[in-house]
């Protein structure tokens, strides 16, 4: 599971910026293979690098939230038919799903291959 840790570093009208780091697992596919066959996107960490955390989840008092987003790596490596497969919170909804519409992912074999993302939201102190 990727798990997001951020720190706010400064509010401006209303727009927190939010560092993250980060502890992570690759993205998995739905259907059991060798660890060796997960999906690799090289982009991953500047995709996480570059999300604010959703200020109305600030605004709210929302700490943490989990979205598992499903999506296909087809097989010219477009990453295509996201979809949320379920959210603690549909604040965090949005941020997911723009997120992993950017992320550059390698395919193996010669199908497209189906992915679920868990991706775990958490503003620290």
């Amino acid at each position: 599971m990727m798990r997001l840790h951020k720190k706010i570093g400064g509010c401006l009208l209303g727009v927190c910026v939010v560092q993250f780091s980060l502890a992570q697992e690759p993205p998995k596919v739905p259907t059991p293979v060798s660890a060796a066959r997960r999906p690799v996107c090289p982009n991953m960490q500047a995709v996480i690098a570059s999300a604010l955390y959703p200020p109305e989840a600030i605004k709210l008092g929302i700490n943490d939230g989990e979205v598992h987003v499903a999506f296909v790596i087809s097989t010219n490596n477009e990453v295509r038919e996201i979809t949320i497969r379920s959210s603690t919170n549909a604040v965090f909804e949005p941020l997911a799903l723009t997120m992993v519409a950017h992320l550059k992912c390698e395919k193996y074999g010669s199908a497209d291959q189906p992915v679920v993302w868990p991706i775990h939201f958490k503003l620290e102190d």
